[in-house]
């Protein structure tokens, strides 16, 4: 007999697996400096690459790599807005996370947090 435990349901009735979103979650967020490919995270995990865009759309509303897209935005927001504008720049920050094509970053930020990553770094 399997625990209702070790899964949970969302509003349409689809089942989640949380260990799968768990383990995915803890590798992105000990590697959101490095490259995570889909391939990886479903090593990771012990599921195909299908299965573990299913279970992030299920529970996040977007795939994996939206999902660590979205993440690295968010460190880089708090980088921005911790650092000192005289001695980091936003391309040193889009580069720690990933973010190599400088010009679609700032609208990619700003869509996210409605300002530029240039007023936040200097705010």
């Amino acid at each position: 007999m399997r625990s209702h435990r070790s899964r949970s349901t969302t509003a349409n009735g689809s089942k989640v697996n949380p260990k799968i979103i768990s383990n995915a979650e803890d590798y992105i967020y000990a590697n959101l400096k490095k490259i995570i490919t889909r391939e990886t995270l479903a090593i990771v995990t012990g599921c195909s690459a299908r299965t573990l865009s299913r279970h992030f759309l299920l529970k996040h509303g977007v795939g994996p790599m939206d999902f660590i897209r979205q993440r690295r935005a968010i460190q880089a927001y708090f980088d921005l807005l911790h650092s000192d504008p005289y001695e980091t720049t936003v391309t040193e920050i889009a580069y720690r996370y990933g973010f190599d094509h400088l010009g679609k970053f700032p609208s990619y930020f700003s869509r996210i947090f409605g300002a530029t990553p240039q007023k936040i770094l200097l705010s």
